[in-house]
């Protein structure tokens, strides 16, 4: 008895680059997906009969996995960077600033229940050039991860840094 899922989707860009070697980017994204198709399951605890068009005898300890519509899902990131060069230093910078939202239906036993989850992030890349032969690159990305549900329980809570330097 599934409908069909269908994905909406809408995106916004624009960049800029200024005389004096100066970029900035704005990017948008959404998407809403209706009927989304969810995993639903079902643990029994004894022997059960259900009827899947006939009688099947269920034993215990078993899960049944099924599948159903849910409205809901939507995701929607946003995106600003700014970079810049420096001829006399012989460097450039690229910062990134934005933030990732998500929000899905899921289905624990036979209750649904909406996932959300925001992750705000920041992204600092400089680089040095002293010679066309050498380039120095350094990354630095920081991310915060926070999942709660509707039933107001945390899932999760992270902090991630990454630290690279390329040569």
């Amino acid at each position: 008895d599934l409908k069909r899922s269908m994905v909406h989707k809408l995106e916004f860009r624009y960049d800029t680059y200024t005389q004096k070697r100066h970029a900035i980017c704005v990017r948008l994204n959404a998407d809403f997906v209706s009927n989304s198709i969810v995993v639903k399951s079902r643990y029994f605890d004894s022997q059960e009969t259900i009827n899947i068009g006939y009688d099947y005898v269920v034993n215990p300890g078993s899960t049944l996995y099924s599948y159903s519509n849910a409205n809901g899902a939507f995701n929607a990131s946003g995106m600003a960077s700014w970079s810049t060069r420096f001829n006399k230093l012989k460097t450039s910078i690229n910062v990134y600033l934005g933030t990732d939202y998500k929000k899905a239906p899921m289905y624990i036993g036979e209750q649904s229940v909406m996932l959300s989850e925001v992750c705000p992030y920041v992204y600092i890349v400089p680089s040095i050039t002293p010679a066309k032969w050498f380039r120095l690159n350094f990354n630095s990305r920081s991310r915060l991860v926070h999942s709660t549900n509707n039933l107001k329980e945390r899932i999760a809570f992270a902090f991630h840094q990454n630290l690279k330097v390329n040569l």
